[in-house]
């Protein structure tokens, strides 16, 4: 029981530190975009390639050959392409477009709504229901998310089709990106899934735009920011993240990432002047309470990554 709950806290760990460096990673992107006529696709496709790279060697110095092993199964391969199009992928295209036609606060408010359907997933799939204390971190990470990106206020804030279409994709990309590579984790592990996820979505972008085509011009700066972007806010943040699902289950961990605009909040705070006000402050309290919450409310998880309790009471 003790050890199972040294793995709970360390999917928490895992799941928090890959949210903060997304979190990094936005702020970085944003400065890019600022900064240099970089074009979405180019970096996306860039950023992926690296980082697949990368992941692939390190995967292919730790495990050898058995980093093909989901290459022998048909369901498996199936399963990867569905989450690095549909998850990987589609998360970050769907984000940046959110962006682009609304504003960063809108599209982290409507990637909230992707905690209710990994519960929907969860519960359909898995059969797993959250308990009272995983309902209210939900709810609290909600809320506080709401009150960290509105400051307060609802007013500058608005709907049209083209927001409400990217935002809930988003939030559909989200959800998926959490859900559909617990299996592969459970079975190949988390750094060859990833690699192969981040190698196949940079192929993917580089067919559409190849990284020779309006090629931005590069700086120091631009040098500095697309490494950290395509290292440790891609590959690494995604690869711990990811990791995350052998100890927490998907619900836990979605409730986790809310942790991201806090980073974003506090990294804006810290290097970029900005003055919070209460709504931001109570926010920011509310989603350091939501990380807590879970903690508390430690079960035990199948190779799944979701709960035996409820899997068992379901049964």
């Amino acid at each position: 029981m003790k050890k199972q709950a040294h793995k709970h806290l360390l999917g928490i760990f895992l799941a928090l530190t890959g949210a903060i460096l997304w979190g990094i990673d936005g702020i970085t992107s944003q400065f890019l975009f600022q900064r240099t006529p970089v074009e979405l696709s180019w970096l996306i496709g860039v950023k992926m390639i690296i980082s697949g790279i990368l992941l692939l060697a390190v995967a292919f110095a730790v495990n050898g050959k058995k980093i093909f092993s989901v290459w022998h199964s048909q369901k498996g391969i199936t399963t990867l392409l569905i989450y690095t199009i549909f998850g990987l992928a589609g998360d970050q295209v769907a984000f940046a477009m959110a962006v682009k036609v609304s504003s960063a606060a809108m599209a982290t408010i409507l990637q909230s709504l992707s905690v209710i359907l990994v519960v929907i997933y969860a519960a359909v799939v898995y059969h797993e229901f959250p308990n009272g204390l995983r309902w209210l971190a939900i709810v609290i990470a909600t809320l506080g998310t709401w009150l960290l990106v509105t400051r307060g206020s609802l007013n500058h804030i608005s709907l049209d089709g083209p927001t409400i279409f990217w935002g809930l994709t988003f939030a559909i990309c989200a959800a998926l990106n959490n859900a559909l590579p617990v299996k592969l984790v459970a079975s190949y592990g988390s750094l060859p899934i990833m690699a192969w996820a981040m190698l196949l979505g940079g192929i993917i972008f580089e067919g559409i735009h190849p990284v020779w085509i309006d090629a931005p011009h590069i700086t120091w700066d631009s040098l500095l920011g697309i490494s950290f972007t395509s290292i440790a806010g891609t590959g690494l943040a995604y690869y711990i993240f990811i990791s995350s699902l052998k100890y927490i289950s998907p619900t836990e961990a979605t409730v986790l990432i809310t942790f991201e605009a806090l980073t974003a909040v506090v990294g804006g705070f810290l290097f970029m002047g900005l003055v919070l006000n209460w709504a931001e402050i109570l926010g920011a309290v509310m989603i350091l309470t939501a990380t807590i919450v879970p903690a508390l409310a430690d079960r035990p998880t199948t190779n799944n990554g979701f709960s035996k309790e409820s899997r068992s009471s379901s049964e």
